[in-house]
Formats: C-alpha cells, structure tokens, sequence
C-alpha cells in the first residue's frame, strides 16, 4: 500500500518490478517483503532496505504521507483505503500465515455471551474476506 502520490511521481510504481525504486516500509512484527517479493520472481529487490516501524499504525502512517510503500494488513487499513489516502497499487495478494485467535476455556465456549461473540466475529470477518476477494477479482 502506498500514497496515491506515489503511482504518478518521480519515480511511478505501476508494476511490482517498479519496488526497486522505492523505499519498503517494515513492520518489526510482520516482517512480509521478502515472502511478497519471493513470491512474484523478484529475488532483485533489496527488502532489508527501508525503515523498520514498531507498530502497524506507524508503517500506514509512514505510507499515507508518501514515505514509501507498506505490505498491511487490508483491514486495519480499510479506513484509509476507502477515504483515498491508501491504495494498492498492484492486485497481487500476499496471503499472510498471521492469525487472530478466540481464546476461552471449553467449558465456557458454548456460554451465550462468547457464543454470541464467537458468531458476531466469525460473520464479521467473512464479511470482510468477501469484500477484499470480490475487490480483487474486479
């Protein structure tokens, strides 16, 4: 993800290949960028350049004002994606082996609360899986 900014500057990233020319932004907790770029051929890319963020927030931040290009997760950055302070400049996905968890003892997962918020969530994020598939696929 990038500024808008970034697909028509100096340096225009309209192809993954274009990376090579720009700063990667890391996330210290998800360190993505060499899987991404393993995975589209693109074994020239330097991924250990660019600087190293200790929160995702930071990493869109950095993004949004055109500091270089972040991989991120497309639901923390749905907000800024939808109010065009965000795009994805290419449709190549990485899919990321990162997980949320529901965690409660067995005896208690079927109580109405956390079976209620079990569902609610579980609806929620198929909802959200749904709405980034269909949005790739265009």
């Amino acid at each position: 993800m990038c500024s808008p900014l970034l697909l028509t500057g100096e340096k225009p990233l309209k192809t993954p290949e274009d990376l090579a020319k720009h700063t990667l932004l890391h996330d210290a907790s998800r360190r993505d960028w060499q899987t991404y770029t393993r995975q589209l051929g693109l074994n020239h890319i330097n991924v250990q350049q660019g600087p190293i963020f200790s929160h995702s927030a930071m990493v869109l931040q950095a993004a949004i004002h055109g500091q270089g290009v972040a991989l991120a997760n497309n639901v923390m950055a749905q907000s800024e994606i939808e109010a065009g302070r965000l795009v994805c400049p290419f449709n190549d996905v990485l899919v990321s082996k990162n997980a949320f968890y529901l965690v409660c003892h067995d005896s208690q997962a079927e109580l109405g609360k956390i079976a209620a918020f079990r569902q609610w969530i579980l609806a929620k994020a198929a909802a959200e899986q749904e709405k980034f598939r269909f949005r790739y696929e265009q």
